[in-house]
């Protein structure tokens, strides 16, 4: 399963995306309101590409998002994410 919410005004993710069990993209390229992802995103334990390319008001990702094993894909070009 791939969700696609690429370009949309969407502020915030909802806690429970953490229960969609399968979902193999997320795709939050230039959702440019986007400023937080819920810590429920690290339950996405099958999840293998995120996408937050031009989230440009993102600063920084859920601290137990390195515990997902299946994540090989990661894209945080142009958003405000620092090291």
């Amino acid at each position: 399963m791939e969700l696609s919410l690429e370009g949309t005004a969407i502020r915030e993710l909802p806690s429970s995306i953490g229960r969609l069990n399968g979902l193999v993209s997320l795709n939050l390229k230039n959702c440019k309101k986007i400023a937080s992802l819920p810590q429920s995103i690290c339950e996405l334990t099958s999840l293998p590409i995120l996408d937050l390319c031009g989230c440009s008001e993102l600063k920084e990702l859920p601290d137990d998002l390195g515990s997902l094993q299946c994540l090989a894909e990661l894209n945080v070009d142009g958003s405000d994410i620092q090291d």
